[in-house]
C-alpha cells in the first residue's frame, strides 16, 4: 500500500476552541491521524501492524528485541506452522544443549544493606574457569586466531602480546633461551657490546630494564661517595628504561645482588640505588621502590616437554549494576576475557565470558573464593583433552579492570576520597593538584603494601595505621594469586 496525503486527514478545526496555557506541556496530540481502509482501518493499515502494535506496546518490546523478530520471521526457513502455543514448549530444548555448567555457592549477606526481610544467606552463581577455557579451546574458530606464543616486540603495540607483561612474566612467556649453548633466564644480568663498537662492555639484564656503571651516569649524579666501591664489589645502577639488546650482542652473565633481597653467597656486583628523572631533573630512589621483575616472585613451575604447552592471558573485569527499574539494589558481575585473542576479537561482545553474579549485599570476596582457587590450578597447570590429544594449559591472571571504586577494593587501597586513596601513588588527598610530585619515590610497589599489610595486622592500632597508609583492613583476595 502507498502512503500519500490522502492517508491523513487534518484535525486542527477539531481542537480551535480549546486554548492551552504556554506553560502546559501536551502529549500525544497529533494534528494528523491515519484514515487507512479494510479491517484494521482507520488506523492501521493492515491486522499483521496493529497485532505487532498491541503485542509491542503491552510489553515494551525494545528495538533490538523487534530487530530479532523481524529477522526471525523473515528467515526463508521459519515455518508458522512449527510455532508452539506454548513457550515451555521451546524452553525444553534447553535441557539438551552442550551449556556451560556453573556451581552455586551459598554467600552470607550484610543486613546493613539488605531490607529486614531478606534471608541471611543467598546463593552466589560461579562458572568454572576449567571449564570456560575447555569451551574455548573446543571451538576452532576461537582457538585458531588465539596467539599462545612468547612476547613479540614491536613499535606499535596493539596487541597484549607486544606489552612488558606477555614478555616478561615466566606465566606468559618464555623463561629462558639458548645463546652459544649457554642458558639464560629471563631476568638474568649480562653484559653486552655496544651497538656502535664491538669493544665497549654495556650491562643489562634480560628482557628487563637498562643498568648503568659509574662512567654512565649523568654527571650530576657522579659523586666520590658512588664512585668508591664496597668491599671490593662493583657498584652497579638500575633504570627504569626497558632496552632492546639483539641476542648477538650478549657476551656473558654476571652475579649482581639486588640489595633489597637475600644476600647471595657469590656476586661480582651490587645494586642499590635507581636512577630515574624527575621533573626534568636526574634523581635516585633506593632500589626496594621498584615494580619487581615477575621472575623475582613468580615460581617457575616445570611443564611437561612431552605436551604442546598453551598459555593462557585473561582480563577479569568487575562491576555493579541495578537490574531493576525503579529500585537500586546493586548486584555484581564478574566478567573473563581472554587476551590471547587479538583486540578486534575482544571488542566482541560474544567473545567475553560470565565467570559469576555477586548479590545483592554480598561481600565480594565471598563470591572470588571459588576464582581464586580456580586461578591457583590453571597456575600449576593441568592436562586436557583436544581433538584427540592431550594438551597443557596454563597461564594466570594479567589483568584486573573495574571501576575506580571497585579498583580501588581489588587493589587492598581505601577508597579514593581518603587521605591517601590513590592506589598508583601515596600521595595526600590535599595534595592532588601538586603536579611536581614526584611518583617514583612516592609510589605504591605490591611488595611495600604487603609489607604494610604484615604491619597492620601485628598491631593493634589498626585504624591509625590504615589510614596513615591508605590501606584497607585485609589485602585484596587477589594477593592469594600471581600478580604485581
Amino acid at each position: 500500500m502507498e502512503y500519500n496525503d490522502s492517508n491523513f486527514v487534518n484535525e486542527e478545526n477539531e481542537y480551535e476552541d480549546q486554548t492551552v496555557d504556554s506553560e502546559t506541556k501536551q502529549y500525544d496530540n497529533s494534528n494528523k491521524i491515519h484514515n487507512f481502509s479494510g479491517k484494521a482501518g482507520p488506523y492501521f493499515s493492515n491486522f499483521t501492524h496493529f497485532l505487532l502494535f498491541m503485542w509491542i506496546t503491552k510489553h515494551q518490546i525494545g528495538c533490538e528485541a523487534y530487530q530479532d523478530f523481524s529477522n526471525i520471521i523473515k528467515h526463508p526457513d521459519f515455518n508458522i506452522s512449527d510455532v508452539p502455543y506454548s513457550i515451555t514448549t521451546i524452553k525444553k530444548y534447553r535441557d539438551s544443549l552442550p551449556l556451560i555448567p556453573f556451581n552455586g555457592y551459598d554467600v552470607k549477606l550484610n543486613d546493613r544493606d539488605t531490607p529486614s526481610t531478606s534471608k541471611p544467606t543467598r546463593q552466589a552463581f560461579v562458572f568454572q574457569l576449567k571449564r570456560i577455557l575447555q569451551h574455548i579451546m573446543l571451538n576452532p574458530s576461537l582457538r585458531d586466531q588465539m596467539y599462545f606464543g612468547s612476547g613479540i616486540y614491536s613499535e606499535i603495540r596493539q596487541e597484549l602480546w607486544h606489552g612488558d607483561i606477555w614478555h616478561k612474566s615466566p606465566l606468559f612467556g618464555t623463561t629462558y633461551i639458548y645463546i652459544n649453548n649457554v642458558m639464560y633466564n629471563f631476568g638474568d644480568f649480562i653484559t653486552y657490546y655496544d651497538r656502535n663498537s664491538n669493544t665497549s662492555i654495556n650491562y643489562g639484564r634480560i628482557i628487563a630494564e637498562r643498568i648503568l656503571d659509574f662512567n654512565s651516569l649523568p654527571n650530576l649524579l657522579k659523586s666520590r661517595q658512588r664512585k668508591n666501591q664496597k668491599n671490593n664489589t662493583q657498584k652497579l645502577w638500575m633504570t627504569d628504561e626497558n632496552e632492546m639488546i639483539e641476542l648477538n650482542w650478549i657476551e656473558s652473565k654476571i652475579n649482581v645482588w639486588l640489595m633489597d633481597t637475600k644476600k647471595p653467597d657469590n656476586y661480582d656486583y651490587c645494586i642499590n640505588e635507581i636512577v630515574y628523572k624527575s621533573n626534568n631533573k636526574w634523581n635516585t630512589r633506593s632500589v626496594d621502590l621498584r615494580h619487581k621483575h615477575p621472575i623475582e616472585y613468580t615460581p617457575i613451575r616445570k611443564i611437561s616437554d612431552e605436551l604442546p604447552v598453551f598459555k593462557i592471558f585473561f582480563d577479569i573485569y568487575i562491576d555493579k549494576f541495578g537490574p531493576f527499574r525503579n529500585a537500586y539494589h546493586a548486584i555484581g558481575g564478574i566478567y573473563l576475557q581472554i587476551e590471547n585473542m587479538t583486540q578486534v576479537m575482544c571488542q566482541k561482545l560474544k567473545n567475553h565470558f560470565l565467570l559469576g553474579f555477586i548479590p545483592f549485599g554480598a561481600n565480594c570476596n565471598d563470591v572470588l573464593k571459588p576464582i581464586i582457587e580456580d586461578i591457583k590450578e590453571l597456575e600449576n597447570g593441568f592436562e586436557m583433552d583436544l581433538d584427540n590429544k592431550r594438551i597443557w594449559i596454563t597461564g594466570g591472571l594479567g589483568n584486573i579492570t573495574s571501576d575506580l571504586p571497585k579498583g580501588n577494593e581489588q587493589a587492598g587501597i581505601k577508597n579514593h576520597n581518603a587521605n591517601h586513596g590513590c592506589r598508583i601513588c601515596t600521595i595526600h588527598h590535599d595534595e592532588l593538584n601538586n603536579m611536581s610530585f614526584d611518583l617514583a619515590m612516592g609510589g605504591r610497589y605490591h611488595h611495600k603494601t604487603s609489607l604494610q599489610f604484615v604491619e597492620l595486622d601485628n598491631t593493634q592500632t589498626h585504624g591509625e595505621l590504615s589510614q596513615q597508609y591508605g590501606i584497607r583492613n585485609k589485602p585484596s583476595i587477589f594477593d592469594n594469586v600471581t600478580r604485581d
